[in-house]
């Protein structure tokens, strides 16, 4: 009796799959994963490199925006110290006609030492103010501490980078080879690529814009320092020359108040003589 299993056998050995034949599907499995994972890595730097640029864009406008408030507040400090200076030099022109004043009064109630001495005095206050007026009519150069921060305002522009994208601040080296730009162009990383190097060229700017801004704080503040030390010696200075007018003040007022005391008083020997 024949065996009723041995055609199914047969259709069985016919149909097996060859040895080896799991092993070849397992080989682009493998090379699917690597490929994946470097595609991750490659997503993972772009994704990295983009939020690194976003935060170094928002510390650089935020301490542009300190730069312009500080340029600010020296503005208004410069204008004010300014204005010091001016009425500084409007009291020395006034404590000048003073002088000329007390010269004539001493003219004319001084006797004729008085006369000498006043000359003297006269022309030792006269060489205390020619010493002050260089000094009255400095005034600090113009500063373009304003034209700068309005420029800056205005400059909206990135840098050289964003103009070219393919190379760095002018440095010539390329942010990705060309024909990596190529292969990417049109897809989620060429997009991403393109962001990065807009950031780039916003950061370049305001680098630029800060270094500026920098430099024109620097010279308003050496300016300023300069008013400052003025504006001091021209107080001091003043300061003597009107202590030293309040004395001859006193001294012409007291000698008025003696001739005048003296000339009320009567005559000794005709007060003392008898009918």
């Amino acid at each position: 009796m024949a065996n009723p299993f041995d055609e199914d056998d047969d259709d069985f050995r016919a149909v097996r799959k060859p040895a080896g034949g799991f092993g070849s599907y397992t080989k682009p499995s493998r090379d699917f994963d690597e490929a994946a994972f470097y595609e991750q890595q490659i997503e993972a730097a772009l994704q990295s490199s983009l939020s690194s640029t976003g935060r170094s864009i928002a510390a650089l406008q935020e301490a542009e925006e300190v730069g312009l408030g500080t340029a600010q507040d020296l503005i208004v400090q410069g204008e004010k110290l300014q204005n010091v200076d001016r009425k500084l030099g409007e009291i020395q022109d006034t404590t000048r006609q003073t002088q000329r004043h007390l010269s004539s009064l001493k003219s004319v109630f001084g006797s004729m030492k008085n006369y000498f001495s006043k000359d003297k005095a006269a022309k030792a206050a006269a060489a205390a103010l020619a010493i002050d007026e260089p000094s009255r009519t400095q005034r600090p150069r113009a500063t373009d501490l304003q034209t700068t921060v309005d420029r800056i305002k205005e400059d909206t522009s990135g840098g050289l980078f964003s103009d070219n994208p393919s190379r760095i601040c002018g440095g010539g080296a390329p942010t990705l080879s060309d024909s990596t730009r190529q292969s990417i162009a049109g897809t989620r990383w060429g997009a991403m690529n393109d962001e990065i190097e807009d950031n780039l060229g916003i950061m370049e700017g305001n680098l630029r814009r800060l270094k500026e801004l920098g430099l024109a704080l620097g010279e308003e503040v050496q300016q300023q320092n300069d008013l400052i030390d003025n504006v001091a010696r021209k107080a001091d200075k003043t300061n003597l020359t009107v202590d030293n007018q309040n004395r001859q003040m006193t001294r012409l007022l007291g000698s008025d108040k003696k001739q005048k005391k003296a000339t009320s008083l009567p005559d000794a020997k005709a007060a003392l003589k008898m009918p």
